[in-house]
């Protein structure tokens, strides 16, 4: 498999709004996080990425096209991001993507990762993160 990028980071915007209102969301601090503790893991520079853009920007072509060079696609899961019309159409333009580079799964893992931030029923999840 090619990979360009390694992790797209997919959510919902409005849980990204920081709690007192004068500091970065709660995805954000993750995406920080996240590609600060894999980079020194690995040694490498790893590409953390999300969309940052309003929920009222119609979904752009050049995000979409990034997905077939991602290894990764991290969905957070909350209330909000299962009602969103365009968090599934991320989640399915990753899966078409994936089937164009190495398919789906890469030694027998999902490369949807999903992590709950919030409840959600299992029966409220979209069928491709209902088991990852």
């Amino acid at each position: 498999m090619d990979f360009e990028k390694d992790i797209f980071i997919s959510y919902a915007h409005n849980d990204n709004v920081s709690i007192n209102g004068d500091g970065s969301g709660w995805v954000t601090d993750f995406q920080h996080s996240l590609k600060t503790r894999l980079t020194q893991l690995s040694g490498k520079v790893i590409s953390v990425w999300f969309d940052d853009r309003s929920d009222n920007d119609i979904f752009a072509p050049e995000i979409e096209a990034q997905f077939q060079k991602l290894r990764i696609m991290i969905c957070i899961t909350t209330p909000r991001y299962i009602k969103s019309e365009w968090s599934r159409h991320e989640i399915d333009s990753f899966i078409i993507s994936s089937g164009l580079n190495g398919g789906l799964a890469f030694d027998d893992k999902s490369r949807i990762m999903k992590i709950l931030k919030g409840l959600v029923p299992i029966g409220c999840q979209t069928e491709s993160l209902r088991f990852n």
